[in-house]
């Protein structure tokens, strides 16, 4: 069976059928997964300022004016 011929007969399966199927399937999927590695975050000052936006910040009447219109 291929792929696309199994997900057409889970398709036609009842709701209740489909709703098993995925718990036997969570239950029993061998999924392999990379183990989580001891990696630390970076530090602040490489990530500092990378939402910064291009220019002066809004001030807060424009902000008000922004929401208002």
């Amino acid at each position: 069976m291929t792929y696309r011929e199994i997900v057409a007969e889970i398709e036609r399966l009842p709701q209740a059928e489909q709703q098993a199927l995925l718990l036997w399937l969570v239950k029993h999927a061998r999924i392999e997964v990379a183990p989580h590695s001891r990696r630390s975050a970076p530090p602040a000052t490489l990530v500092r300022g990378m939402l910064k936006p291009e220019g002066p910040l809004p001030t807060d009447d424009e902000i008000r004016e922004e929401y208002t219109n």
